[in-house]
Parts: structure tokens; C-alpha cells; sequence
């Protein structure tokens, strides 16, 4: 198992290690709910120095990302990040991904579960003109809550860092420390303001002690991953992976179709799927949770009209109720031939209603909207109540520069 420069110090923090992604993480430091709040209410910080860091660089470096990402990275303002996907060719997704265009590179940030399939696909398709470089001599540290930008003022002896609290949203600075790269992005997957601060093991270990001794929390992967789930972020793996499409997991924003480039999967998504499904947000106000795998429906007046799983549950510690995100298709009469108890509704009994309806292209009546369905969720062999929500289900406005 693969440990981060930071091992040692989680250690010292009394952390519990779990493994994940091949590498041995905090899971928490004694309450994972706690430090949930640390971020929602203050402060703290993250290692996710397991996520991998990859340089394009070389002559060709723009085109081939312009082939490899959905995204077109010409218009990337500079200064500033974007979220992208890589794609098969098939469209489903390999990995969602932030890239940085550098002075004399891009840099990708892709997931850790991820890094060896993303690594082969980047080498796959490399050209001659193109240098792929893992930057495995780096380590990531986010700082993420309310008042990060306040402890990024508060560092004298980093005095590179206090730029930072005047960037926007997905702004970045790239700086340089001693001969090393360093940059530092306000970015993060907390739905909170932060940052994510990328350097040398050395350094990162250095910005670890001293936020430790600015009363900045270390939080683990628990808090982390309710965190995001409040703020509707997916989570590769389970949202989304290469079985998936970009508008099935709530991403067709990130592409961007342009006559002069084709990407990997461009052809495949021109083609409509086989089955209609989409990723949505469930709440569940009953004293139950909602977890991965579980079975969900959705009817109208009694009647089928969406079926599917949930992908990702958990009780959101800023809510005080189950949370869910989950993929449902329409069920249509040929996949539910031979399901009886399935029936199909009758539109026609609601077209001049008050009751919200998805419209097709030619305004004609296609299916009742997700938000006036009856949700149920199959917990512990009982169906559940649960109602439709658009994420995010927690959302705090993230500053503007100051």
C-alpha cells in the first residue's frame, strides 16, 4: 500500500487509517461527523496527496488535450482552472479531471482510483510531440471551510500564500518556492470555499504543522465524502464510471462540441442511448439511510414510470436527514413486458392538468416531471418514502475575489 508524505503525522493525530485507492488514508481523526462541521462552520484541512498529478507538455500538448478532454481548453481564461472528463470511446467516463494550463505545460488532477487505467489511456494516445509526466515528487494538501481564506492571511513565513485569498473560484497562481513549482487553486470538493495547495513533500508537510498550529483541523475521508454528497458532487467509482455517460451522471454541461476538433466518445454521444436514465438527488426524512446499491421507483397515481439505484447515501450531518444520489431509467412498456405490477401510465390524463410535465423538442407531453412522482426506497426489505430533490442539497455562495 502507497503512503502519502504525511503518513506519519495522521499517525500522530491518532487517525483511523483505512485503505483506499490503494494507499492507506485517514478515515477520520476520532468523530467524522466533527470534523464534517470543522468545514461547514470554520476550517480544516485534507491530505489528498493520493490524487494524481500529471504534466502535458511538448509541442502537441494543447491538441492532444483537446482530443483527450470534452472540454475545449482554448478557452480556459488564464489564471483559471477547468473541470473536464475523459472519456472512452463508447462515452463513458474514465475519469473527471481539473486542468491547469501552466506556462510551459498543462497540469491534469485526476482521481487515485483512477491513476493507472488514466495513465495507460494518456500514454495510449500520446503522439510523438507529446511529454506525459507523473508528478509523483508532489504532494496536495486542500484547506476548505469558511474561513480558509482568514488562515491564508495568517502566514507570515509564506507570505507566496496571501495572493491566494483574492482569487475567485477556480482562480489559481502558480509560484515558485525554492526551485519547485508550487500552485495553489481555489478549488475543492467540500461545497465550501478553500483551497487546494499542490507542492513539494517538504513544503506540504511544513503548511500541515503550521495550520495545525492555527487551530486548523485535519479531517479524513469520512467527513469528506458527506461533505461533497451535501454539495451534489459525484464521486467516480459510484456516480459515474466507464458505464456511464457524461448526461447520465449530471455532466453534459462540461462538453463542449466544436467543428473544428473531435474528441474521444464525441461520435458515440451523438448517437442517443439505448435507455434513458439520469443521476437525481433523493432526501429521506424517515429515520432510516440511504446507501449505495438500494433499489428505487418512482410513480404516478400508483403507476411505474422511473426505476433505478441509488449510487451514493448517507446521513448529511448539515441537514439532520438521509441524503442520496441515484440513477433511474424510464420504464417503458417493452422493458416491462413481463412485470405485470409495471404498467404504463396514461398521459393523456394529465395533458390538461397542473400537474409539471417533461416536454420533448416539439412541446408535446413526454412524462410527468421527477418532482410530482412518488419516490420509494427499498431499505432492509421495506419501501421507503422519499422525495425529489434537485442537487445540491446544502449550497453556500463561495466569495467573489476581495
Amino acid at each position: 500500500m502507497n503512503k502519502t508524505a504525511l503518513f506519519d503525522h495522521h499517525q500522530t493525530a491518532k487517525a483511523r487509517i483505512v485503505p483506499f485507492a490503494g494507499w492507506e488514508m485517514p478515515l477520520h481523526y476520532g468523530s467524522q461527523v466533527q470534523e464534517h462541521h470543522f468545514i461547514r462552520q470554520a476550517v480544516g484541512m485534507f491530505d489528498v496527496s493520493h490524487m494524481m498529478n500529471t504534466d502535458i507538455s511538448g509541442s502537441g500538448a494543447e491538441d492532444f488535450l483537446l482530443k483527450m478532454l470534452v472540454s475545449d481548453i482554448r478557452t480556459i481564461i488564464p489564471g483559471f482552472g477547468m473541470y473536464s472528463l475523459l472519456l472512452n470511446h463508447d462515452g463513458g467516463v474514465i475519469d473527471d479531471v481539473i486542468v491547469y494550463r501552466l506556462e510551459h505545460a498543462f497540469r491534469l488532477v485526476s482521481n487515485a482510483g483512477t491513476r493507472e487505467k488514466v495513465l495507460a489511456w494518456l500514454q495510449k494516445n500520446q503522439t510523438d510531440n507529446v511529454v506525459i509526466k507523473v508528478r509523483n515528487d508532489v504532494s496536495m494538501l486542500a484547506l476548505q471551510g469558511p474561513k480558509a481564506a482568514h488562515i491564508l492571511k495568517q502566514l507570515p513565513t509564506f507570505p507566496w500564500l496571501e495572493p491566494a485569498a483574492r482569487l475567485r473560484r477556480f482562480g489559481f497562481f502558480c509560484g515558485e518556492i525554492k526551485g519547485r513549482a508550487v500552485i495553489v487553486a481555489r478549488t475543492g470538493y467540500t461545497g465550501e470555499d478553500g483551497f487546494e495547495i499542490i507542492a513539494s513533500h517538504e513544503l506540504i508537510t511544513s503548511l500541515w504543522n503550521k495550520f495545525l498550529s492555527l487551530d486548523v483541523k485535519p479531517c479524513g475521508l469520512g467527513a469528506r465524502d458527506t461533505l461533497r454528497l451535501e454539495a451534489g458532487l459525484n464521486l467516480y467509482g459510484s456516480d459515474m464510471d466507464e458505464s456511464t455517460r457524461p448526461e447520465e451522471s449530471r455532466l453534459a454541461w462540461t462538453i463542449k462540441n466544436t467543428q473544428d476538433r473531435v474528441f474521444i466518445g464525441q461520435e458515440a454521444l451523438l448517437e442517443p442511448p439505448a435507455i434513458q436514465r439520469r443521476l437525481i438527488g433523493l432526501i429521506v426524512k424517515d429515520r432510516v439511510i440511504p446507501r449505495a446499491g438500494q433499489e428505487i421507483s418512482g410513480f404516478y397515481n400508483d403507476r411505474l414510470l422511473r426505476h433505478g439505484v441509488i449510487t451514493s447515501g448517507t446521513f448529511s450531518p448539515s441537514l439532520k436527514h438521509g441524503i442520496a444520489l441515484a440513477r433511474v431509467s424510464w420504464v417503458s412498456d417493452d422493458n416491462n413486458a413481463n412485470e405485470s405490477s409495471f404498467m404504463r401510465p396514461d398521459l393523456s390524463l394529465i395533458v390538461n392538468s397542473n400537474v409539471p410535465v417533461n416536454r420533448n423538442n416539439n412541446n408535446s407531453v413526454h412524462e410527468p416531471a421527477n418532482n410530482v412522482l412518488d419516490w420509494k426506497i427499498q431499505i432492509r426489505g421495506q419501501w421507503v418514502d422519499a422525495q425529489y430533490a434537485m442537487p445540491p442539497f446544502y449550497r453556500r455562495d463561495i466569495p467573489s475575489a476581495k
